[in-house]
């Protein structure tokens, strides 16, 4: 039994059975219709991940380094666009594992970077607090940290140098997130500076 009419019965577009250039198809249009059919899910899928992981890309400058997050920001965009590219060739599942692979091994990490930092920046404020308090108590800031309880011993590690010292207005310390070389520093003098590696 043939159709009815001379219509494709899945897209609706006319054709002309004596004319095969109207239903024949290259491999690239049969590979086109198929990416086609998945296109708006395969859509809104990356309208999801793709900000998330590029975010994470740029929020690398603070806690890893300057190139660190270049270098990310590249294989967000080049990785996912050869991965879509893929569909013409793989089938979907296969470019959404890839995708999400990927995803897995930037978002996790830089999310606990962002966890650190949170940590850290609340540990700051209490300390500064003890040091103002101990030079309104004693005439003069701290010449080390012995005196002053972490509120979470975690981060203590992370804490790279503290002196006092008039230059800086009394004293400076500093931290890092996960790389040594990206220091976040403070000191009365000068308020808050960063210093990507």
């Amino acid at each position: 039994m043939g159709l009815p009419l001379d219509r494709c019965p899945e897209c609706g577009t006319p054709f002309d059975p004596t004319d095969s250039t109207t239903w024949a198809s290259t491999f690239f249009q049969r590979q086109y219709r198929r990416v086609a059919r998945v296109g708006f899910k395969l859509l809104l899928f990356n309208l999801l991940i793709l900000p998330v992981e590029y975010v994470c890309a740029l929020y690398a400058y603070e806690s890893v380094s300057e190139i660190h997050s270049f270098l990310l920001q590249f294989i967000v965009i080049v990785g996912n666009g050869f991965f879509l590219l893929l569909l013409f060739v793989a089938p979907p599942r296969v470019v959404v594992f890839l995708q999400v692979v990927l995803a897995l091994l930037i978002v996790p990490r830089i999310c606990m970077h962002g966890v650190r930092h949170h940590m850290l920046a609340a540990e700051s404020e209490q300390l500064i607090e003890f040091l103002e308090q101990h030079k309104q108590d004693n005439g003069e800031y701290p010449s080390d940290l012995s005196g002053y309880q972490f509120l979470h011993q975690s981060n203590k590690p992370h804490f790279q140098l503290y002196e006092s010292s008039d230059f800086y207005g009394g004293f400076r310390f500093l931290w890092y997130i996960s790389n040594h070389g990206t220091s976040h520093t403070y000191c009365p003098k000068r308020g808050w500076s960063y210093y990507p590696d």
